[in-house]
């Protein structure tokens, strides 16, 4: 199946740039405005005893579909850059895509943008490269034009065939997530890089292996921990809405049956938050904990947690045609 960017012209896109990250993000997108920008972007309280433990990867796991936790993404990319540091910022894009990222990257503001708006991109549907995610490439895309050392990669899932079978796994559960932290780890090894932060979905974040019925494996995290330091979080956040897919009503999941496209509801949905009901649970500016989640209940561990506020849907960027 064919898929392209959402219905949307490369000015479409520079205007989606300009709101798809949330009220937290940066005012100010283009590269000419980069003095603004520097000042518009912050790095989350919290982050100097992160610092301080001098890990060579941030991971942020999401729940997909918001713009918050893009927007949490570009602004510490855009803050530790405007520092001077060197950041790769991970994106859980098609790896087979890559090549064609990185060629877009290597334009100019308007050339990125035109190239981002042309066919043969591809998407779930489900919210993994939303609105707000290439949003904020936009605008990270400008700051690198105007001097700052952002570099990016598309790393989710094996680059081809021959990838795959190189690294070793039973199942295709084992083999994407090694193909996550391999496609990281080597896009980092070959920038000499500060920092790469890595937002991807909170499973593949975990510290702890993935048990199902019938199926264990290491999610993408238990792996890039073989290719240095890193410090992965689980996102907080206060109710919103994110965009994601979910059966219709009443319609049953039979294992072993392929859910047809008619059973499933694609759209901006309320969700509850899951940062507790203490005071305060809906309020504060983003920031990050160090206190371990245990994965006694959740089945999931993570170093700490980032706190992006309430969430709101983001429209996956691109769509089936």
């Amino acid at each position: 199946m064919r898929l392209v960017f959402a219905g949307l012209s490369a000015a479409g896109l520079l205007a989606a740039a300009g709101g798809a990250a949330g009220a937290e993000a940066p005012e100010t997108h283009d590269g000419g405005a980069e003095d603004g920008r520097r000042s518009a972007c912050h790095l989350p309280e919290g982050w100097e005893a992160l610092a301080a433990r001098r890990p060579d990867f941030v991971v942020l796991g999401e729940l997909h579909g918001t713009a918050q936790a893009p927007a949490f993404l570009e602004n510490t990319a855009c803050a530790l850059a405007a520092q001077g540091k060197r950041v790769l910022v991970a994106i859980e894009m098609d790896a087979a895509l890559d090549a064609r990222l990185q060629a877009a990257w290597a334009l100019d503001q308007s050339g990125f943008v035109a190239a981002l708006g042309g066919p043969d991109w591809k998407g779930t549907g489900k919210g993994v490269i939303s609105q707000a995610v290439l949003g904020g490439l936009i605008r990270l895309h400008a700051q690198e034009s105007a001097g700052a050392a952002i570099r990016v990669v598309a790393f989710n899932g094996v680059k081809d065939a021959a990838q795959g079978a190189s690294l070793g796994e039973s199942t295709p559960e084992a083999t994407h997530e090694a193909a996550q932290a391999r496609n990281i780890a080597e896009a980092a090894r070959g920038g000499h890089y500060d920092l790469t932060l890595v937002l991807v979905g909170n499973v593949h974040a975990s510290r702890q292996p993935i048990v199902r019925p019938g199926i264990a494996y290491k999610p993408m995290v238990m792996h890039l921990v073989n290719s240095g330091s890193v410090i992965a979080l689980d996102m907080r956040y206060a109710s919103g809405s994110a965009w994601f897919c979910q059966l219709k009503a009443g319609v049953a999941l039979l294992p072993g049956v392929p859910i047809p496209t008619e059973q499933v509801e694609c759209g901006d949905h309320d969700c509850a938050g899951n940062a507790g009901e203490e005071a305060g649970a809906g309020e504060g500016p983003p920031a990050i904990s160090l206190e371990p989640v245990s994965g006694a209940r959740s089945g999931y561990a993570y170093d700490g947690t980032y706190w992006a506020g309430a969430i709101r849907g983001s429209p996956p960027a691109f769509a089936p045609m």
